[in-house]
């Protein structure tokens, strides 16, 4: 069974077929304890830019990063690509320069980007290091790159209780969700970045996330079923749901939210 997480056409046509499921697990984090960065969001808050660079967005997704840019009155050109289609129709009305295209062998120029960003995508890359290379090489040789993934710790707790709800509900004890950062984490990425880049800088991010509902918690768990490295019956999953939502909201009712850690951040290349 290929990796679900960089099987090409399962990102392409389930896990990404629309920005659906991204949405959702993107819509969690309203939910953190402290504030996030507001001016220029995560990318302009690791780098400082001119205002007339070419930024190229790898794996731009539904294009928040792209939103900020714009937001902060940045003034260069912005391309966005992606993998999937069907994300890249999210993005459109942004009125931004697009295009259908992988991250490992992009249509692109050697040295046409000032910035690139690679931001929460590397782990869905078959070959990280070929891909950070790849980055490389589209990327002028005084120019940046920007990436961002997770720690192995993020979520620790939801992966706890979502592993015992399937577990319970398969009848088996299994490790039902393949955390990305176990393909590419936060402690890894530095040296994988550096096999390409002479500077590498982390900025980590620590917050926790305070849920006080279920419903935000379950929305996140089942758009994560396409990049699950388990496939069960439908039975089962619904099952394994019923069980989550019992245990979260236990948890709830008892301490007011669901506590998450989030461990994360953002890692400038040159």
């Amino acid at each position: 069974m290929s990796d679900p997480l960089a099987d090409r056409q399962r990102l392409r046509s389930a896990a990404y077929v629309d920005d659906t499921k991204l949405a959702a697990r993107q819509a969690i984090y309203r939910f953190a304890e402290r504030p996030w960065p507001s001016d220029g969001g995560r990318v302009l808050g690791a780098v400082t830019l001119r205002g007339d660079e070419v930024v190229v967005d790898v794996g731009c997704g539904n294009g928040n990063d792209i939103r900020d840019l714009q937001r902060s009155g940045f003034g260069g050109t912005i391309l966005g690509l992606d993998l999937s289609v069907g994300m890249l129709a999210t993005v459109a009305p942004l009125g931004v320069p697009l295009a259908n295209a992988d991250a490992a062998t992009l249509p692109l120029r050697e040295g046409a980007a000032d910035v690139a960003l690679a931001m929460h995508m590397l782990y869905h890359c078959p070959d990280i290091a070929a891909t950070v290379a790849e980055l490389r090489r589209v990327v002028r040789r005084d120019g940046t790159l920007v990436v961002s993934t997770n720690s192995r710790a993020h979520f620790h707790e939801l992966r706890a209780h979502w592993t015992a709800s399937l577990s319970e509900a398969s009848g088996i004890a299994i490790d039902p969700w393949q955390s990305a950062a176990e393909r590419f984490s936060l402690e890894d990425a530095p040296a994988v970045l550096a096999a390409s880049f002479e500077d590498v800088r982390l900025e980590r991010t620590d917050n926790r996330l305070l849920v006080p509902s279920v419903e935000p918690v379950v929305a996140y768990v089942e758009s994560t079923r396409d990049l699950s490295g388990h496939d069960v019956t439908d039975e089962v999953w619904a099952a394994a749901i019923e069980l989550l939502r019992a245990q979260v909201e236990s948890v709830i009712a008892e301490d007011g939210a669901l506590e998450l850690t989030v461990v994360k951040g953002v890692l400038v290349a040159r």
